[in-house]
């Protein structure tokens, strides 16, 4: 599984491929002025207002740029997935058994459990699906993918109250990168594009000491509209620098009528869905090689299985080896570390 050509990792390729495609296309659009924060007088001597005018939206090619991205994103995960069905079977899927596998993201244990047709009578298509899917994975495989879980760290806390703990659930899958890269993914590949718009992301301006020049939000946001407004008696004297974030506006997280909100720009986003991404892959590769007393490794990969084995390497030792500097710059993909985005987003 260290191959480089393994499904997961080509597809991660891809989807940082894209976003430097997407880094070109985003940096080409903002080139050409798209909106303009013009300075106007009001009332009031001592005040600047600021309107807003879009001139141009962001061209289609952006939003279908990054949706081939999240949807490579996406597939790195299904296709991780399919392998461990594969694997625990030992032999190719019959058709009806490739139609169930997928990679799980769910809220709770319970949830978790019944994906994999836990507790389920079998009275419904659904149900069917789900038993189908259990008896297709290993307990290994199972509890492999689980540590990459939104619920996980909160199924592990100890001294947590059961409802500090289904809170946590909650939040957890809330913020999960797993579940909203799943929900624009399924809108850009099954109904339309994904929406792209300007949001705003900073404004700044300078001034000296005992200037009482102040920033004011007119709590609008929309074309033709004023935006902002400059305070104080060196208002019209005062350079206002402003800067906006490109942003997907189908992004569950995007809720900018919950403050404090801060927009995240669709690069930035992208790459952190990458890294966060690339990090579950690991964890689940780690864990299941973790699992057992056996390494097992695709065809191309048969050296690091051979060096583990020369080296007399525990399980544990081959597992934490294999996150290694040395065998990761192997995978030519995203960094390792998964980056909530709650501090920021």
């Amino acid at each position: 599984m260290l191959d480089d050509d393994a499904a997961w990792w080509a597809k991660l390729r891809r989807a940082n491929q894209h976003r430097e495609t997407l880094a070109e296309l985003v940096a080409g659009f903002r080139a050409g002025d798209p909106y303009t924060l013009t300075p106007e007088r009001t009332e009031r001597a001592d005040e600047v207002a600021y309107r807003l005018r879009i001139l141009r939206e962001a061209p289609a090619d952006i939003s279908t740029v990054t949706g081939d991205g999240l949807h490579n994103l996406r597939s790195a995960l299904d296709s991780l997935a399919y392998e461990l069905a594969v694997h625990s079977t030992g032999r190719d899927l019959t058709v009806p058994e490739q139609a169930v596998t997928g990679f799980p993201c769910v809220q709770n244990p319970r949830q978790y459990d019944r994906f994999f047709g836990v507790d389920v009578d079998g009275d419904s298509e659904a149900d069917e699906a789900r038993l189908m899917r259990g008896s297709i994975y290993t307990d290994r495989a199972r509890k492999a993918m689980r540590v990459a879980q939104p619920f996980f760290w909160a199924e592990m806390g100890t001294d947590v109250s059961d409802a500090d703990r289904r809170k946590r659930y909650r939040e957890e899958f809330k913020w999960s990168q797993v579940r909203r890269l799943r929900e624009m993914n399924n809108v850009d590949k099954h109904r339309r594009l994904n929406v792209m718009a300007f949001w705003p992301n900073l404004f700044y301006f300078g001034s000296n000491e005992g200037d009482n020049t102040r920033f004011r939000w007119s709590g609008v946001f929309a074309d033709g509209r004023i935006l902002c407004y400059l305070v104080g008696p060196n208002a019209w004297q005062t350079t206002l620098h402003h800067e906006f974030a490109l942003v997907l506006g189908d992004d569950p997280m995007h809720r900018p009528d919950k403050p404090p909100y801060v927009p995240r720009d669709c690069l930035d986003l992208l790459e952190g869905f990458s890294q966060s991404v690339d990090s579950k892959v690991r964890q689940v590769l780690s864990e299941y090689a973790r699992l057992d007393d056996r390494q097992v490794w695709s065809n191309a990969g048969r050296a690091v299985d051979q060096a583990i084995t020369d080296a007399g390497m525990s399980p544990d030792e081959a597992a934490a080896w294999s996150q290694s500097d040395d065998v990761a710059s192997q995978r030519c993909c995203a960094g390792s570390t998964d980056h909530p985005e709650r501090a920021v987003d």
